[in-house]
């Protein structure tokens, strides 16, 4: 069986390299209403769990301009649970609905 990966896609190790880079990554909710622009990869997964929290689905980010690096909730969960929240030493949790929930 073979996969369709678009050019948009990056491998999870390429996004933990560039999560403080500097960029536009823009979060999209259901319907692919905009619901927030961020200036890095680690702002934009904070920033997506705190909407979950909040009760907002999120899903997608993508990288401006036109959308060149996409992540969908599967993707932005795996990488929220690799990397440390502020003030913490333990990674982020995991966004709701990805495994099992809603």
């Amino acid at each position: 069986m073979s996969y369709f990966l678009s050019k948009a896609h990056r491998t999870d190790d390429q996004l933990l390299t560039v999560l403080d880079q500097s960029a536009i990554w823009t979060l999209y909710g259901r319907g692919g209403r905009e619901i927030g622009r961020l200036r890095s990869l680690r702002e934009a997964i904070r920033a997506t769990i705190s909407f979950e929290t909040d009760g907002h689905r999120v899903s997608a980010v993508c990288q401006q301009p036109g959308d060149s690096v996409i992540l969908f909730r599967e993707q932005i969960a795996r990488i929220a649970s690799m990397i440390p929240g502020p003030g913490k030493t333990s990674p982020e949790p995991l966004l709701g609905g990805v495994h099992g929930g809603t």
